[in-house]
């Protein structure tokens, strides 16, 4: 007698084939929209790289920025020649000690103004590295000016004391303080703080920051001063590694 066949579990029914769904696609992350340079490192340290960032940045938006040289150069050059005009006058006229008093007043005044405009060049390299667009308006914004003013010619006096001794001391002060007047336009650190912050956070690059002071210097006034933006901005770009922007960009 033959044995029968195991019997098979009944199997279940194979579903009808019909076109496959596919799942929808995840949403995509979120991300921060970047201004378009070269985001901070992980670490902060004295990088020339920035010369070249700042380069770009102006020439990517030169109507801003060489048009705000161009306006700086002119109201300086302007006042100079106009108070040096009176002060001959003067002094061809016989009062001579009113018009030499005249001249050593307008160089502080001059100087004074030279500031202002150099500071808001900072707050306008903080706009565009926070991915805003600047304008020559900003140069014109009178903030905090006694501030500035005080921060900037405190750095300015002694470097140029430290010129005097070899050049050496002069230059390295100049790079240890070099965040200076940004601490001061976007922070609001009173002028004389603000020096003594900047040193506490450079002086460990102190050579380093100041190699990159005079080489920035240099670049700024290539193309007989029409770059001048590129001095500022390299200084924010190294000023938002280490310290990072307070300001609200868009009223910065």
């Amino acid at each position: 007698m033959e044995t029968p066949p195991p019997q098979q579990p009944p199997q279940d029914p194979v579903p009808p084939q019909g076109p496959q769904s596919t799942p929808p696609p995840a949403s995509p992350t979120p991300s921060v929209p970047q201004p378009g340079y070269a985001p901070a490192p992980t670490g902060p340290t004295i990088r020339f790289d920035v010369i070249g960032q700042a380069f770009n940045m102006v020439f990517a938006d030169a109507g801003t920025w060489i048009v705000s040289a161009i306006v700086v150069a002119v109201i300086v050059v302007g006042l100079n020649f106009l108070i040096g005009m009176v002060t001959i006058g003067m002094i061809l006229s016989g009062a001579w000690i009113v018009g030499l008093f005249l001249r050593f007043v307008s160089i502080g005044v001059i100087a004074a103004i030279q500031y202002i405009f150099i500071a808001n060049m900072f707050r306008m390299a903080i706009k565009a590295i926070s991915g805003v667009k600047p304008s020559v308006n900003d140069l014109f914004k009178f903030e905090d000016v006694g501030n500035v003013v005080l921060a900037a010619f405190v750095v300015g006096f002694v470097t140029v004391i430290g010129c005097m001794f070899c050049v050496i001391p002069g230059l390295l002060f100049a790079g240890v303080t070099m965040f200076t007047l940004p601490l001061v336009v976007d922070r609001k650190v009173p002028a004389m703080a603000a020096i003594s912050q900047s040193i506490e956070i450079l002086k460990k690059d102190i050579v380093m920051a100041s190699l990159l002071i005079l080489v920035a210097s240099i670049c700024s006034w290539i193309l007989l001063g029409l770059t001048m933006a590129v001095l500022p901005i390299s200084v924010a770009l190294l000023y938002r590694d280490y310290v990072g922007f307070a300001s609200d960009p868009a009223h910065a």
